[in-house]
């Protein structure tokens, strides 16, 4: 179950301390950020990933509004991914965004990250659902692997 753990206009989170998931829930307010507002909010949202020690995130980035300028894509590779090797994140799962040109950016950013040879693995889905699942299918399998295993 997911607990409320920071709350502004543009952005929410949420942790759930039995999948050490943590999202972040982008609302329509995020359209009306700026470079250093967004800088801010990721910056908040790392904190806490790195507070709560969460291994996946979810990104609910249905409602996000902010396209990522290359510049703000430098500053999240430098400032915010290449933290998740240090914390140990695995996984990002996004619910991808209806606005295109904001999907393009976040896909760029992840794309940049990825080229920069961190650990974690990304995928984009249509549903928190699918996200879940796919965030949580080592878990599921290594434990149905462990059981068939006589463990």
């Amino acid at each position: 179950m997911y607990e409320q753990i920071y709350e502004s206009a543009s952005l929410n989170l949420y942790f759930n301390n039995d999948t050490a998931i943590i999202k972040m829930e982008w609302t329509d307010a995020s359209e009306g950020l700026d470079a250093e507002g967004f800088k801010t909010e990721m910056l908040n949202y790392i904190n806490h990933a790195t507070d709560k020690n969460a291994k996946a995130v979810l990104t609910d980035a249905r409602h996000y509004a902010f396209p990522i300028t290359p510049d703000v894509q430098e500053y999240i590779v430098e400032n915010i991914l290449t933290r998740y090797d240090e914390i140990g994140m695995k996984k990002q799962a996004f619910v991808v965004s209806s606005d295109f040109i904001a999907q393009l950016s976040i896909e760029q950013t992840i794309s940049d990250g990825e080229a920069s040879n961190l650990k974690f693995k990304t995928a984009y889905f249509e549903t928190e659902k699918q996200a879940t699942d796919w965030i949580l299918y080592d878990k599921i399998a290594n434990k149905a692997n462990a059981n068939s295993n006589g463990n």
